[in-house]
């Protein structure tokens, strides 16, 4: 049987309590999908005010509140089998624009100019989702699309600088040429067959 001295079991235990405590001076790696990178802005913990919106920050954060939701649940389309018949994974989610105080007040009038189609006459934005056969995935998907519609209407619109606004003006007027040049070819075209009967 093997068996270790006691000064030897305390150096192993000296040695090892070295090489454990070295780890603590080693950076850490997060990878790309963790909660800071997904959402740098937001604050994780359990006392979230979610409808409370300060004056000065009029960024959205990321954070949907799930309680001012309207969540329903159908029959989806398309294939799948039996599954489809038996199932309601088909996944809408509505909920009134105008009172959402987690997006800020420029967003929602770019919101409502973008997807005018998709809100009813009640102010009401319906987002629907039926890309999987799992009910979660479904609205995983619903949220996801409302945090990239969010962020794609919070971004500042682009102005053109002022060479991309003469090259655009220059190739409508090609354009407009070359029309009435094919427009004069083709007139041509059909009175000289006109003078040949």
């Amino acid at each position: 049987m093997f068996c270790l001295k006691s000064n030897t079991f305390s150096l192993i235990n000296r040695q090892l309590y070295r090489y454990m405590s070295s780890f603590d001076n080693l950076p850490v790696f997060k990878s790309q999908q963790s909660l800071d990178n997904l959402y740098p802005k937001s604050q994780i913990s359990s006392d979230i005010k979610t409808n409370a919106k300060s004056e000065t920050d009029n960024v959205f954060s990321g954070h949907i509140p799930i309680k001012e939701l309207q969540i329903s649940y159908c029959r989806s389309s398309g294939p799948g089998g039996q599954h489809v018949n038996k199932t309601n994974t088909k996944v809408t989610v509505q909920f009134q624009l105008s009172s959402a105080n987690w997006i800020p007040n420029e967003t929602k009038e770019k919101l409502k100019q973008l997807h005018k189609n998709n809100i009813n006459k009640d102010g009401f934005w319906i987002i629907r989702s039926d890309k999987t056969r799992a009910q979660l995935m479904n609205l995983a998907d619903c949220l996801d699309k409302i945090r990239c519609y969010i962020t794609e209407a919070s971004k500042p619109i682009k102005q053109p600088s002022i060479e991309t606004l003469e090259k655009i003006r220059e190739n409508r007027e090609k354009a407009a040429i070359r029309r009435l040049e094919d427009k004069k070819k083709r007139s041509l075209m059909k009175s000289d067959r006109q003078s040949l009967y």
